[in-house]
């Protein structure tokens, strides 16, 4: 979560990762990487949690077939 720095007024977090609005949505690998990055919204809370979690899904898949070989 992040919060905004009382005498800065700056958002550390959405800084950071150069967020041009919100809400913004990331998924992060295990080893700190940007895998997916989704700004806005448009469509339901379910969709929404489909979309992520198919993300996710494509990353373990991908990691799964990495740890083979």
């Amino acid at each position: 979560m992040d919060t905004m720095d009382a005498e800065t007024k700056a958002n550390k977090v959405i800084d950071s990762y150069k967020m041009p609005s919100i809400p913004a949505k990331f998924v992060i690998d295990e080893k700190g990487n940007i895998r997916f990055k989704l700004i806005g919204f448009n469509g339901s809370k379910e969709a929404a949690v489909d979309e992520i979690d198919m993300m996710i899904d494509m990353i373990r898949a991908e990691n799964e077939n990495t740890s083979k070989i």
